[in-house]
């Protein structure tokens, strides 16, 4: 049963007010919660407190975000009447069944980036044996949910599509910053429901929520931007509509990805955070087959956060499920699918708005990942094989990156110490750990921004770490695979955070 209603622009109005007076956002939320982002906040339940709250933030914490019961004593000083009767004619707020006379919120409220988005709850008060229904709305606050979000570019679009939305968020967000008109479409009508209430919540007339099974409701249509937090775990049961990705839990990612040469425009861009595997193809491959004659219009990018190995996989979801039985079972499937590897990833796909050559980017993610330097990723990567970029790169005056290390593994051979192996890390603009050949360090010491590129060879042939009869050319390319692993930095070419670094210090 949806515990929403409908009301008035006025009952809306009343309770979006409140929220913000009360300074309800998602980074006021987090630090009196002594939190960082991304935090799973469904790991919280419900405790017993019948301390007063201090101030109307602490009070919309323990009701929204905590799940706590309160009492309309505790509650009146912080909530004027109208808004209290607002949030109850909407469905908000509740009398809790037992103890009498307490007030809790059947569904959970919580402020994501400047929105407010209201979902089903993960816990109830007391009540120990609370189950998710299979219609079950998934809420914005989950680490994966919050990955997702801060994964999607933020460019001005015309029209977007939100598939599988859930709450809307995606879609609520789209239309409040970049945005002109915004679809949020799911396949449960709950989901549609809870979009429309957060849509009537937030005042986004640009906003639409329409039941649909992924493009089943948009034939003849086209979107400039579609996003998509797809159900993704592999299950062998079905259990939750938001969680259930079929058998190799690729189902739902799969029908989306391959009607994009119908539904997504030239130009456009498609984004989705899912759980895929790499099998005797990558993944980025095997996205390609997906596409079908359009192949060859989409460049890929994936951005993996995790990697995991089937067998343990297996053997967690067997245990979580209670079910060792399944254990085998799971072995059969991913042995007969040949998954190699079981990837926590953010897919980006761009379809060209004119012919050119395809492009496969593969990166780790880390915490400095966002989708400025997907994007600065991307347009690198078309330019950086061209020869006028080459012969730019020997003239530029390379920096090795802030923050890049070194762990080199040493030997003692015949009474001496001698170096055996070398890798390089960084964390920005992506992850990168990769081992490289001994003299490298020696180059990128020397990228100190005094020398030029045509310098550096010179000097790197001088020294013997290159043959002397090594091109210029082909030193130029070592140039350019170090500015996309984000070893090197040059002023023309570099990443969003150096580049923003630049202006402030200006």
């Amino acid at each position: 049963m949806n515990p929403l209603r409908l009301g008035t622009d006025e009952e809306f109005g009343a309770v979006r007010n409140y929220l913000d007076a009360s300074g309800f956002t998602l980074q006021a939320v987090v630090a009196r919660m002594h939190q960082t982002l991304p935090y799973d906040f469904t790991k919280f339940r419900p405790g017993p407190n019948d301390s007063d709250p201090q101030d109307s933030l602490e009070m919309l914490i323990r009701i929204f975000v905590l799940g706590e019961t309160t009492t309309p004593a505790q509650m009146a000083p912080f909530m004027p009447l109208e808004v209290c009767t607002a949030m109850y004619t909407l469905g908000l707020l509740a009398p809790y069944p037992e103890p009498p006379q307490r007030i809790y919120a059947p569904v959970a409220l919580c402020p994501v980036e400047g929105v407010f988005i209201v979902s089903d709850r993960w816990s109830m008060p007391g009540d120990k044996q609370f189950k998710l229904a299979a219609d079950s709305v998934y809420p914005a606050l989950t680490f994966n949910a919050q990955v997702f979000l801060k994964s999607i570019f933020r460019s001005p679009c015309d029209c977007l599509l939100d598939l599988c939305s859930g709450t809307g968020v995606a879609a609520l967000l789209g239309a409040a910053g970049f945005a002109r008109h915004a679809v949020a479409a799911d396949i449960a009508e709950r989901c549609v429901a809870f979009s429309e209430f957060n849509r009537r919540l937030n005042a986004l007339p640009n906003v639409s929520a329409i039941q649909s099974d992924v493009y089943s409701a948009f034939q003849g249509e086209t979107f400039d931007r579609i996003l998509a937090h797809p159900p993704y775990v592999p299950v062998l049961r079905p259990k939750w509509i938001y969680h259930d990705g079929g058998v190799d839990g690729e189902e739902i990612t799969r029908r989306i990805v391959e009607g994009l040469p119908q539904f997504l425009r030239p130009g456009g861009i498609f984004q989705c955070h899912t759980m895929a595997s790499d099998r005797d193809l990558p993944l980025e491959q095997r996205i390609r087959q997906w596409l079908g004659d359009a192949q060859t219009e989409f460049d890929v990018v994936l951005v993996i956060w995790s990697e995991l190995d089937p067998a343990k996989f297996a053997l967690a979801t067997a245990l979580k499920e209670s079910s060792l039985d399944d254990l085998e079972t799971w072995k059969k499937l991913f042995e007969g699918w040949r998954v190699r590897n079981m990837l926590d990833v953010s897919v980006t796909l761009v379809r060209h708005a004119e012919a050119c050559g395809p492009l496969d980017i593969r990166r780790m993610g880390s915490d400095q990942s966002h989708p400025l330097e997907i994007d600065w990723l991307l347009r690198w990567q078309r330019i950086a094989g061209m020869q006028e970029v080459h012969q730019s790169l020997l003239q530029s005056h390379p920096t090795a990156a802030e923050g890049l290390q070194f762990v080199v593994t040493h030997i003692i051979e015949a009474g001496e110490l001698r170096a055996e192996s070398c890798r390089a890390n960084i964390r920005y603009p992506f992850r990168v750990d990769v081992e490289i050949d001994r003299w490298m360090p020696l180059l990128l010491v020397a990228c100190n921004g005094q020398r030029t590129g045509l310098e550096l060879y010179e000097l790197m042939r001088q020294q013997e770490h290159i043959p002397a009869e090594t091109e210029a050319a082909k030193f130029a390319a070592l140039l350019a695979a170090l500015i996309s692993s984000g070893f090197i930095v040059v002023p023309e070419f570099a990443p969003p955070a150096v580049m923003q670094a630049r202006a402030a210090s200006q």
